[in-house]
């Protein structure tokens, strides 16, 4: 994380990270599903849940290297959920989008050592959640079929039971 015109952290580097490896992997796991054969023979529902962040929909000061490349992979997903209706009506094969806040992990105490000081007081009311918590969110909605995830962000709440 960090200002955009003093980051160290390239930005190509957060696409490679955070966007390249899931639309190169998100390809050629919908060439093997969606071959004419593969199609042909039937078989269970296919499932691809890609996980971006709830920064693909707004994201604050700080986050200008890391926040394009997960709205670049929810906008993949946008797209792929759209061209899957190509495909036996979008049946064969459900694309889903998890879309997580902040997560209590090594990885988010390793951020904070970089995160400016205004991004810190932006998230100071965030409510951060386990990646239990997170774990069991998702799958709860993706039961229930839903595309798009949300998780709670500045304020916003959900939870599994709801």
């Amino acid at each position: 994380m960090g200002l955009f015109g003093g980051n160290k952290f390239p930005v190509e580097g957060k696409m490679d990270l955070n966007f390249w490896a899931a639309a190169e992997m998100a390809h050629g796991v919908l060439r093997e599903w969606l071959d004419p054969e593969a199609l042909e023979m039937g078989g269970s529902q296919k499932h691809l849940i890609f996980t971006a962040t709830v920064c693909a929909f707004y994201a604050p000061v700080g986050y200008s290297p890391y926040a394009p490349a997960k709205a670049a992979i929810r906008n993949l997903s946008d797209t792929l959920q759209q061209e899957m209706l190509l495909y036996g009506g979008g049946e064969a094969v459900k694309i889903h989008t998890v879309c997580p806040g902040t997560i209590t992990s090594p990885g988010f105490e390793r951020e904070n050592l970089n995160k400016p000081a205004i991004t810190k007081e932006l998230e100071e009311s965030d409510p951060v959640q386990s990646p239990e918590e997170v774990a069991a969110i998702a799958i709860k909605a993706l039961e229930a079929g839903e595309y798009l995830i949300t998780m709670n962000w500045l304020g916003l709440g959900r939870d599994a039971e709801e």
